[in-house]
C-alpha cells in the first residue's frame, strides 16, 4: 500500500501539469480507457478476495487526477 501513498503526488502533478491542457476529445478517450481498466480490475478484485487492491486504488487515483485536471483547466 506504500506505492499508493507514493503515487498521490505524482497523480496530483499529472492532473495539474498535463491533463489540464488536453483537448476534450483526448480527455474523453483517456478517461474511457481508465474507467474500463477500473471496471475490469474492480471485477477481478470482487471475484478474488485475496487479490491486492493496490492496482485498483492507483487506477482510481489516476481517474481522480484526470477529473482534477479538468476542473483546474486553464
Amino acid at each position: 500500500m506504500i506505492w499508493t501513498l507514493l503515487y498521490i503526488p505524482v497523480a496530483l502533478y499529472l492532473g495539474y501539469a498535463f491533463t489540464s491542457h488536453l483537448e476534450p476529445v483526448s480527455w474523453a478517450i483517456v478517461s474511457a480507457v481508465i474507467v474500463g481498466f477500473c471496471l475490469v480490475e474492480g471485477l477481478m478484485v470482487r471475484k478474488d478476495p485475496v487479490r491486492s487492491r493496490v492496482t485498483f486504488v492507483v487506477l482510481c487515483l489516476t481517474l481522480a487526477s484526470l477529473l482534477g485536471g479538468l476542473i483546474l483547466r486553464e
